[in-house]
Parts: structure tokens; sequence; C-alpha cells
């Protein structure tokens, strides 16, 4: 590999650390200031609604740029997204300072993905795989670490460790960037508004936006909360459930990635979205603790960690070449337009019944395969 992409790998590794600890203790900071299920939703949901313009305009603008500047400021929008989250206890500022964070982790995710592209384009299904799965088991140990420390202290030292990567990517990273002269990197509101996807990149949007809004019903502020309410169970020990979870679907990739080469792609895809979304149905009727965990456990070893690399490689083959960034960004920014309804599903089902967001989650992501067999 070449020196960009260690780069990218080291401050990869920083993000995925920081993530997984922010995820982990952000839902348990709002349970902890006594903000409801409903709340937690419109903090969730709200901060996804700007992010949909954002990520298109980021996207457009990399192509006449470069994606560094972009990538940078990802950094930075995360260390101030910490350092600000402890800080407040009421609604309006906790979802400003949520939606800095987001915004931080899309542009961030989306220029990630550009830049293993365009460093390492002849073998970027393997380096694509192994670079999520990194960030995955980071993001277990991050989920650990979140687990053992204290809150505020957990945020303020991912803020300082995050502004540290910024100044290492900013300072280190060398980009030879050429513009693209394409009309699709305009940037007229008119362009922004309009959705121009090439036909198979928008079944496979489809299907990502289906996904994105069945995962996140489960994967939101729910995810700890679930275990610790229905088994009873302390912070600490759903800890270790949550970063399991991330090393079973980290930790794979590194060897998935090798074996897809060459494979029947979109098979896999199916069958292994199709699997997860039954593993997170099941573990809702589960009633025993260990037997619901283990089969939790599952949806990713079996599905995400196979369908996720696809999903990257498939994104990046059915983008124009002359307005890649653009395609991308689009693609990913109306995907993740799920995951603005689907706290709000989580708030609303939840005091119902703590096992409903997953069992529905389990439903709704089923249907993702339906667009992928137009492929």
């Amino acid at each position: 590999m070449n020196r960009n992409l260690w780069i990218i790998i080291i401050t990869s590794a920083v993000f995925a650390v920081c993530m997984g600890v922010y995820d982990f203790v952000m839902p348990i900071y709002l349970k902890e200031i006594n903000v409801s299920f409903a709340n937690m939703g419109i903090i969730f949901g709200i901060s996804s609604i700007l992010i949909y313009f954002l990520r298109i305009y980021v996207g457009v603008h990399s192509d006449r740029i470069g994606r560094k500047p972009f990538y940078a400021v990802g950094l930075l929008f995360s260390a101030l997204g910490n350092f600000f989250a402890p800080v407040f206890t009421t609604i309006i500022p906790l979802t400003a300072i949520k939606t800095v964070r987001e915004a931080s982790l899309i542009v961030r995710d989306t220029m990630r993905s550009l830049l293993v592209f365009e460093n390492g384009r002849k073998n970027f299904l393997s380096l694509i795989s192994k670079t999520i799965g990194m960030e995955f088991f980071l993001q277990g140990v991050g989920t650990m670490i979140g687990g053992l420390i204290a809150t505020r202290s957990a945020f303020f030292a991912c803020g300082a460790a995050l502004l540290t990567s910024c100044l290492f990517f900013t300072i280190f990273f060398k980009e030879d960037f050429k513009p693209a002269k394409s009309k699709q990197a305009e940037l007229k509101l008119k362009n922004l508004l309009k959705i121009n996807l090439p036909p198979k990149l928008r079944n496979l949007t489809l299907a990502m936006f289906i996904m994105t809004f069945g995962m996140n019903i489960s994967h939101c502020f729910i995810m700890p909360l679930f275990f610790m309410q229905k088994f009873h169970i302390p912070a600490a020990e759903a800890a270790v459930i949550l970063m399991l979870h991330r090393f079973i679907l980290g930790a794979p990739m590194f060897i998935y990635g090798n074996f897809m080469k060459g494979r029947n792609l979109k098979l896999i895809y199916i069958v292994t979205m199709t699997y997860e979304a039954l593993a997170i149905g099941a573990t809702a009727l589960i009633p025993n603790y260990w037997l619901a965990v283990a089969v939790w456990l599952t949806h990713d070893l079996f599905g995400a960690s196979l369908w996720s690399p696809i999903q990257s490689h498939y994104i990046q083959e059915f983008a124009r070449e002359e307005s890649r960034g653009r395609d991308v960004s689009e693609s990913i920014a109306l995907a993740s337009l799920g995951a603005v309804f689907a706290p709000f599903i989580a708030g609303a089902l939840a005091p119902i019944d703590i096992s409903l967001p997953f069992l529905v989650s389990g439903i709704v992501t089923g249907l993702a395969v339906i667009p992928l067999f137009k492929l």
C-alpha cells in the first residue's frame, strides 16, 4: 500500500475507536439526564434531516476541489461534536450538537470511500473490505472503552484524539487531484435537489434506503437500552455485547474480502441481507438472554460483514467516472434519509414493548432485498 492509504487507515482507526465510544455513551448520557425515548427519537432523527443536502453538496464540491479538505473537516467537526456533547442537557442544543457530529460522520465516510478507491483502485474490494472491517473492529474497542470510563470523560478524550488525527491527516496526506469538468459537478440548487443517478445505482440506492431505515430502528439509541432494559443488565455488560457486535462484524472482513473475489456478488448480497433481517427480528422474540445475544451476534457474522463491502463495491462500480463524487454522495445521501425516520419509530415503539423496535427492524430490513434482484 502507498503512503496515502496508510494515512487513511491510521485516521480511520482513530475515528472508529471514537465512534464506538460515542455511539455507546450517547444513549447512556441521555438516559442519565432523563431524556425520554420519544425525545431521543427527535434528537437522533432531526439530526439526520439536514445531512442529506450536506452530503450531496460535499460530494459535488469534492469533484471540483478534491476530497482532502472535506475529509479533514469531517475529522474536525467530529472532534467538536464530542467536545460539546456533554455540555448541554436540553433537547435543542443536544440536537444541534448531534447534528454537527452526524454531519462529520457522513462527510468523513463519503470521502473515505472515495479516497480509498482513488488511491487503490485495482484492489478496491479487498481494500475497502479490510478498511471497513478494521473500523468496525475498532468501534468494538471504543464501545468497551465507553463502558469502562465516565461518560463525560469519554466525550472529552475522543474530542482530543480526533483533533490530533485531523492535524496528522492535514499535514501528511498528499492529494493528486484533477477537477471534474462534467456538468454534474455544478453547484446550482436545482442540481443539488435533482435526483440524477444511473439506473443500476438507482436500484441499489432504493435497497440501501430501505435497509438504512430498517437497520436504524434497532441500531440507533435503542440498541444498548434494549439489552439493559429487557434483560436487566448493567451498562458495562451491555458494552461487552456491543463490543462483540462490532468485533464479529469487523474481523471477518479481513478474510471475506479475498474470499468474494470472482464470486457471484449479487447472490451473496441478497442471501446475507436476508439472513441479517431474520436474525435481528428473531432476537426480539427470544426470551432467553444468552440465546438472544447469541442470535443477535450472528446477524453481522453472516450478514453485514459480507454484504457491506459488496455494497461499497457496487456503489463505485455503478457511479459515473466523470461525476463519481456526485453520484456516490447522492446515492448515500438518499439512502441515509432512512435514518431520519427510524429513530422516531424506535422512540414510539419502545414504550409499548422494548422488543418491538428489533422486531420491526428485522421485518423492514428484509424488504431491502427486493430491489437487489434488479441489479
